[in-house]
């Protein structure tokens, strides 16, 4: 099975801790594939993560000051987000927001 899960970061926070204890018990399942995908632009978890799990961080968490910024910016995380799904076919995708 495999399983991505969209969070905004993986800083300090409930839901953080939550998705990271989540998905390091997933990955200890044979033959379970998991990858974290968050709009930050970090690359680390405040939490430890396994080894097997695959992190992307998208960089696109930036604010808008304007309506029609912040209509492009939902635009190009959406379609990231997408393009994440696409390549790496999920059999479930969680969303933590």
């Amino acid at each position: 099975m495999k399983i991505l899960a969209l969070i905004p970061s993986l800083s300090m926070g409930g839901a953080e801790r939550v998705l990271t204890n989540l998905a390091n018990d997933w990955c200890r399942r044979p033959g379970w594939g998991v990858r974290i995908v968050t709009l930050s632009d970090e690359e680390a978890s405040f939490y430890t993560l396994d080894e097997r799990i695959s992190l992307i961080a998208l960089g696109l968490a930036n604010p808008s000051k304007r309506a029609w910024r912040a209509a492009f910016a939902n635009w190009q995380r959406i379609r990231a987000v997408r393009t994440e799904i696409e390549i790496f076919q999920p059999d479930v995708t969680i969303g933590f927001m």
